[in-house]
C-alpha cells in the first residue's frame, strides 16, 4: 500500500518515534518491531549507492567494501548505526532492518519499486523412507502401457540419436531414458545395475549453478569439473548437510547424473539445517547471472542451468523480479514443487511461476511412476521426474540415498544442460527450451491428483 509523504523521509527515518501519515492506521502501531525487509530500486535508478542512499533518507557515515568476497556487494551504515547491506549491479537492491510501518513510507518513495520482509527460503528434502529401499518392486502395469503408446514414436526418432550406455546406473537414470519402467526383478533398487543413455560430452561447455547447501567439489565422482562459486555467508561453502553435493551428483557427477560432462558451479544459499533467507537467495542468483554473463563470450560456453531444489511458501514478488532477471539475462532454471501433497499454485515458488515465467517446475514420481505421496501437483508442476530412493553422490566422498522434489529436480536440470549441448539455437532461450522439454515428457505416466509428464531425454 501506498501512503502520501507528508515530511520528507529522511527526518521520518532518523526520528526517534515515527511520525505516521493521517490515513496510517495508528492502532497496527501497537505492535511495530524491527524486521529484516529487502528493497529493491526501479531499474532506471542507476545512481550509485552514495548517492541513491541518501536520497531516500539515509544519511551514510561510512562504507565499505564487504571482504567475504569478490561479488561486489557493499556494507553500509548510516548515522544513527542503522545497516544497509547492497546487492551487485545486476540486482539493484539492499537489505536492512526497520519497522514494518518504516517499510509502508519507504515503498511510496519514486525511487523503490518495492519492498518486503526477508522471507525464510527452504530446501525440498524427504526423509527416505527405509521401506522404500528395501522393498521389491513391480512395475505398474498401466504406467507401462502408457510409455509404450509413445515408443513408437521414440522409435522412428531413435535412428538419429548417437548416444552412449552406461550399464552400471542407478534406476532413476534408466527410468528417464527410457520409454518404460526398470525391472527390479533380482535387483536391489540401490544397485547400480540399470542402464543409462545418454549423448557423447553431455553438458560439456555448460555451467550448472546449483544453489543450495555448498558443495565438496573434491568428491572424485566429479572428475574434477566441480567448484564452488559463491558462498552468501562467511565460509568457503562447506557442504555441512550433504543436500547440495547430492543434487549436483545427480545433475552432472559421472556415475549418478544427467549432465556428465557438464561444469558444475556450486552457489551456497541455505545453511546446514536446509534454510536460507531471500537475501541469501538474491546473492546467489547475483553470483550466478554474474558468472554468466562473464562465460557468454566464451568460444566453448553452451549455456546455463540454475538448478533450485529450494523455495518459499510466499508469493514474493522482489524473489519473481529477481527469478525474472535470471530468466532475461538467458538463464534456464529447473525449480523444485514443494514436499507438501498440495496444489503448487499459490503456495511454493518459484516452482509456482511456471504459468508466468519460463521456469521449469519438477515434482517427484515413484518407483511404479506414481506421482510420491508428498509431492505437490497442479498446473503449475511442469513434469514429474524419480523423486524417491535416490542414490548421489554425498559431502563425505561417498554416496547416499535421498528422496523429495529436491532430488527429482536436477534430472531436469541434468536433460536442458545436455540439450543445450545439441541445441545452440536455445541457449539463451528459456521458454524455447521448456517448450521442447515438455515435448518429450511420456504423457500421464505420473497418476492423479493432476498427474502430468514425466521427464525423458529422448534417446530411446
Amino acid at each position: 500500500m501506498k501512503y502520501q509523504l507528508i515530511i520528507p523521509i529522511s527526518c521520518l527515518l532518523a526520528a526517534p518515534a515515527l511520525a505516521a501519515p493521517a490515513n496510517f492506521d495508528d492502532s497496527s502501531l501497537s505492535y511495530d518491531p524491527s524486521e529484516e525487509y529487502i528493497v529493491l530500486l526501479h531499474k532506471a535508478e542507476q545512481r550509485g549507492w552514495n548517492t541513491v542512499l541518501p536520497s531516500i533518507g539515509y544519511n551514510i557515515s561510512g562504507a565499505s567494501i564487504n571482504s567475504r568476497s569478490a561479488d561486489g556487494t557493499q556494507q553500509f551504515s548510516t548515522d544513527t548505526g542503522i545497516s544497509i547491506r547492497t546487492f551487485d549491479s545486476h540486482i539493484r537492491g539492499f537489505t536492512i532492518s526497520m519497522k514494518r510501518s518504516e517499510g509502508e513510507i519507504l515503498s511510496s518513495h519514486p525511487n523503490i519499486a518495492m519492498v518486503e520482509k526477508n522471507h525464510i527460503v527452504h530446501s525440498f528434502v524427504e526423509p527416505q523412507d527405509p521401506k522404500d529401499v528395501s522393498q521389491e518392486i513391480t512395475p505398474d502395469t498401466a504406467s507401462k502401457s502408457h510409455s509404450r503408446r509413445a515408443l513408437n514414436t521414440r522409435q522412428k526418432e531413435a535412428p538419429h540419436f548417437i548416444y552412449r550406455m552406461q550399464i552400471n546406473a542407478p534406476w532413476n537414470l534408466e527410468r528417464i531414458s527410457s520409454t518404460t519402467p526398470p525391472s527390479f526383478i533380482n535387483h536391489r533398487i540401490t544397485d547400480r545395475a540399470f542402464e543409462f543413455r545418454y549423448p557423447p560430452h553431455a553438458g560439456k561447455g555448460v555451467d550448472m549453478y546449483i544453489l543450495d547447501t555448498g558443495l565438496n567439489p573434491s568428491n572424485p565422482d566429479f572428475h574434477g569439473r566441480a567448484s564452488m562459486l559463491y558462498s552468501a555467508f562467511d565460509d568457503n561453502g562447506t557442504d555441512e548437510a550433504g543436500h547440495g553435493t547430492h543434487i549436483a551428483g545427480t545433475a552432472a557427477s559421472f556415475p549418478y547424473g544427467v549432465a556428465k560432462s557438464a561444469t558444475i558451479h556450486g552457489v551456497k544459499v541455505l545453511k546446514a539445517d536446509g534454510k536460507g533467507t531471500a537475501e541469501t537467495f538474491i546473492k546467489g542468483i547475483n553470483a550466478a547471472i554474474k558468472n554468466h554473463n562473464k562465460r557468454k563470450s566464451s568460444p566453448d560456453f553452451k549455456g546455463s542451468v540454475l538448478n533450485l531444489s529450494l523455495g518459499v511458501f510466499v508469493n514474493s514478488d522482489v524473489l519473481k523480479s529477481v527469478v525474472r532477471t535470471a530468466l532475461d539475462a538467458g538463464i534456464h532454471i529447473a525449480a523444485a514443487a514443494g514436499n507438501e501433497n498440495r496444489d503448487t499454485c499459490g503456495n511454493v515458488f518459484p516452482a509456482g511461476w511456471s504459468d508466468e515465467l519460463p521456469v521449469v517446475s519438477v515434482g517427484a514420481t515413484d518407483l511404479n511412476d506414481r506421482r510420491a505421496w508428498f509431492s505437490n501437483w497442479g498446473k503449475c508442476v511442469s513434469l514429474f521426474a524419480p523423486g524417491v530412493v535416490v542414490t548421489s553422490t554425498s559431502n563425505n566422498g561417498a554416496s547416499s540415498v535421498r528422496q523429495g522434489t529436491s532430488v527429482a529436480c536436477p534430472h531436469v536440470a541434468g536433460v536442458i544442460a545436455t540439450e543445450l549441448g545439441r541445441r545452440p539455437d536455445l541457449r539463451l532461450n528459456p521458454r524455447g527450451m521448456r517448450d521442447l522439454i515438455l515435448s518429450r515428457g511420456l504423457l500421464k505416466v505420473a497418476t492423479p491428483p493432476k498427474g502430468q509428464l514425466l521427464l525423458n531425454n529422448g534417446f530411446d
